[in-house]
This record gives structure tokens, C-alpha cells and sequence, in this order.
């Protein structure tokens, strides 16, 4: 028999120290390789995070406002009012006359917001009447008179720019004094909630005494 062949049937304790180191090193090989192609897992996508909203600012102004830092927001809001001139007093306490959009505009800032209402009383949604301004606004002690006078007159329907000026108008004054009540000849903001009374309950009736028979 050719050595060749003996070798190959050969058990493994007669096979030589030399030819076992060999066969050791192969199946080490070969097992470092299957378990480097076996073992090795994806690594997962990670998930993106979702997008959260960024919170919108709070620029509503606390009671009593300033009539001076309301005109300073609408500007900046990018209104364009015009300043013509002010004044201070009582009820109100301050005054400030202005251009907007090619009408008169007076900022009236009161003490509270009863003095407001005591001032400047319009029920919401109610149109002006004879000598007042197309657009009347009013937000916590704060109320905004926009149109040209009537003098005894009931002003007369604005065209459209006019009316999206008055909504301009009223939506940044509303973020720092709404909610907003409005007397106009054409309703630009959201009427007030009104308050809804609570269900009456009915009094349950009160057993009869049922009558006992005299023997």
C-alpha cells in the first residue's frame, strides 16, 4: 500500500504529533471563520427621533395693560401706525391718536378693565351707531377706536382693504389683550363665548301621605 493511502487510514492516535498540530490549526481556522461570518449581526438603524413643535411664545399682556407698549407691539408687528399725538389723564388714563391704513386710529388705555367698559359700553357684536368709528376693539383695559368720524352719522360699509386691514388690526391686538369684544360694520374676529347657564333641576315631588281608613 502506497504510504499516501496509509496515512489517510491511519487512526488518529498513530497519526503523527506534527500532521495532529496541522489538523488542529485548520479546524481552528476554519472555525474562527465560520464564526466570524455566522456571528457578526446588522447594526440596527437607530429610529429618528419625532419632531416636536416648538411652543409658541405667550405675548399676551397682564392687567392693566400699557397703552404704550400695546402701540409698540403693533408696530412691531409690522402694522406701520403713525403716531400724530398723545395725552394723559383719568379714565383714560392715556391717549394716543395714530394713523392706520389711511383712517384715524385712538389707543385708549383705562385703569381696568371696568373703567374700559364703563367708558367705551358696546354690546359684542353690536354695530356703531350715528358719529362712531367703523371699528371699535376693546381687550382688557384696553380699547382701540379705528375710522374717521360721522359727525352724526352711521359710518358706511368699508371696502375690502379696509376690512383686511381691520382683521390685521384686530389679530395683533388680540394676541396681547384678547380675547377681543367688537362693535364694526363688518365683523372681522370671533364672537366672545357666552356664558351658558347651568340646567335647572326640578324639584321631585314630595310623596302623598296616603290617607289610613277610620274604623
Amino acid at each position: 500500500m502506497p504510504p499516501a493511502s496509509i496515512a489517510r487510514t491511519m487512526p488518529w492516535g498513530t497519526v503523527s504529533p506534527i500532521q495532529r498540530s496541522r489538523f488542529g490549526a485548520a479546524a481552528l481556522v476554519a472555525l474562527v471563520l465560520l464564526t466570524g461570518c455566522g456571528g457578526s449581526s446588522a447594526t440596527p438603524t437607530p429610529t429618528p427621533a419625532a419632531a416636536t413643535a416648538t411652543p409658541k411664545p405667550d405675548t399676551h399682556l397682564a392687567e392693566p395693560a400699557s397703552g404704550r407698549e400695546v402701540y409698540t407691539r403693533l408696530n412691531e408687528a409690522g402694522l406701520g401706525l403713525v403716531g400724530t399725538n398723545a395725552a394723559e389723564g383719568t379714565e383714560p388714563r392715556s391717549r394716543i391718536n395714530a394713523s392706520y391704513a389711511g383712517w384715524p386710529l385712538a389707543l385708549l388705555e383705562y385703569s381696568t378693565t371696568t373703567a374700559r367698559a364703563k367708558s367705551v359700553p358696546f354690546r359684542d357684536g353690536g354695530a356703531p351707531g350715528a358719529g362712531q368709528p367703523a371699528f371699535t376693539f376693546a381687550g382688557l383695559n384696553i380699547a382701540v377706536l379705528w375710522g374717521p368720524s360721522t359727525q352724526g352719522h352711521v359710518p358706511a360699509p368699508p371696502d375690502a382693504t379696509k376690512v383686511e386691514a381691520a382683521k390685521k388690526l384686530a389679530e395683533a391686538l388680540g394676541e396681547l389683550v384678547g380675547p377681543l369684544a367688537e362693535r364694526s360694520v363688518a365683523r372681522v374676529t370671533v364672537p366672545l363665548p357666552t356664558a351658558t347657564p347651568p340646567p335647572s333641576v326640578a324639584p321631585s315631588p314630595s310623596p302623598s301621605a296616603t290617607p289610613t281608613a277610620t274604623p
